[in-house]
């Protein structure tokens, strides 16, 4: 895999990569840009917030900077250790409790506990950004409506993050076909870096409303 164009934005990633920031070749193109992660987490002022699917603690470095307790839950070991090492770094671990697993089974375990749910799940790899049309429901090994499904049931505080190639109409019929059991009203955010699109985040409940206090 040609890591090449990931590595001339590490920068963005991580502003603290000369620290000693260490990544594997996946977490080269699944980490959310450090810009971003922060606009996010601004939003999660809370006591407990999930971060389900914590890869080398992007977004879990930054929630730890707005929340006073974040779950980071990973089911690939090295990976995990890669986000305690990158959490060292920022000097956030001590308020971040690392787990191990899948992230719904760990999740059953946090009911009444979490006041908030992110979701970053897997997008297939780096050919997501060549398709002209990224499809929800073939994100794997999680739909889209699995994992936002699953997150609500634990709170209604829920914003899963998507590639920029998801439309909105897409995003739209799904939340009204597919998520019967989504909160009534949801907001989707396009995340920008400069003049270019990265991501596109949905927010649920609070979250959407940015009263999150």
């Amino acid at each position: 895999m040609d890591l090449e164009k990931y590595y001339w934005q590490r920068y963005r990633l991580f502003s603290r990569y000369d620290e000693g920031v260490l990544l594997d070749n996946e977490s080269w193109f699944s980490v959310t840009p450090e810009k971003i992660a922060w606009h996010i987490a601004e939003r999660f002022t809370c006591d407990v917030v999930v971060d389900a699917f914590a890869g080398a603690g992007g977004n879990t470095i930054q929630f730890a900077r707005t929340c006073k307790h974040v779950v980071a839950i990973e089911n690939n070991e090295k990976r995990l250790q890669l986000a305690m090492h990158n959490a060292s770094i920022y000097q956030v671990e001590n308020s971040v409790e690392f787990v191990l697993g899948d992230a719904f089974e760990m999740m059953q375990a946090l009911a009444g506990i979490a006041d908030a749910v992110f979701l970053s799940p897997p997008w297939g790899g780096p050919r997501y950004a060549d398709e002209k049309l990224f499809d929800l429901s073939a994100m794997k090994p999680y739909s889209a409506l699995f994992v936002v499904s699953r997150a609500l049931e634990l709170t209604p505080n829920v914003a899963i993050l998507l590639p920029k190639t998801t439309t909105q109409k897409q995003i739209l019929r799904f939340l009204k076909l597919n998520c019967s059991n989504a909160p009534d009203s949801c907001e989707v955010e396009y995340n920008y870096l400069g003049s270019r699109l990265k991501t596109i985040t949905v927010y649920f409940g609070n979250l959407a409303r940015d009263t999150f206090k």
